[in-house]
């Protein structure tokens, strides 16, 4: 406030200096809570995804999942789980591809179709898992879940800047708190499936 533009006594400048202060203080512990629960959520969140990632066993899913991610690096083409778009199997694939050209996996094409109605994927994903050895997989399996968990904490974040844009504060919290707390959210975000990662980007 420019208190020139004004005429005021020195009593009611201090008494509205005072008021500002404390305006300002309010506005700064207000900010830092917000924030600290926004930020304490999706701690939660991620530590969740990361627990479930390295505790679930692989799913059936997931084997077709590792088959379309070593077509699509090894390739280059998309033809192969084409049922929808390949941004996450491509990130997820990263420690997949790394592993295979460092260790050397092998595998079979044999299994190929260009046919969408044969799901080849999930023969193709047998052959490679089963090339892949037993003290591996785990990791691999792990390391290509957790590529994945920054993009769901990611589509968190805009999912509550969404709803607090269209109701507010306590809306973006409230959405929060039950897509962390979510069994649904934190089983299927926590393996290669893609189902989660794309449901959060339909907001973007």
């Amino acid at each position: 406030m420019n208190y020139r533009d004004h005429n005021f006594t020195v009593d009611e400048i201090k008494k509205q200096k005072r008021i500002d202060r404390q305006n300002f203080w309010y506005q700064t512990i207000l900010s830092v809570t917000t924030w600290g629960i926004v930020f304490s959520l999706l701690l939660l969140q991620s530590l969740l995804l990361w627990n479930q990632a390295w505790k679930a066993s692989p799913t059936v899913t997931e084997v077709s999942h590792f088959g379309a991610i070593k077509y699509y690096w090894t390739m280059g083409y998309f033809d192969v789980f084409n049922a929808n778009p390949p941004l996450t199997r491509m990130i997820a694939g990263l420690p997949y591809y790394a592993y295979n050209n460092t260790n050397d996996f092998g595998g079979s094409w044999s299994d190929y179709s260009s046919n969408p109605a044969d799901r080849c994927e999930y023969a193709i994903g047998l052959n490679q898992v089963l090339n892949v050895p037993s003290t591996d997989i785990r990791v691999i399996v792990f390391a290509a879940r957790v590529c994945l968990i920054p993009l769901i904490i990611f589509g968190s974040y805009i999912g509550f800047k969404f709803a607090t844009e269209l109701y507010g504060f306590c809306a973006g919290i409230i959405f929060l708190f039950l897509w962390t707390a979510s069994p649904l959210v934190v089983g299927w975000g926590a393996t290669l499936c893609t189902d989660i990662p794309q449901s959060l980007a339909m907001p973007i």
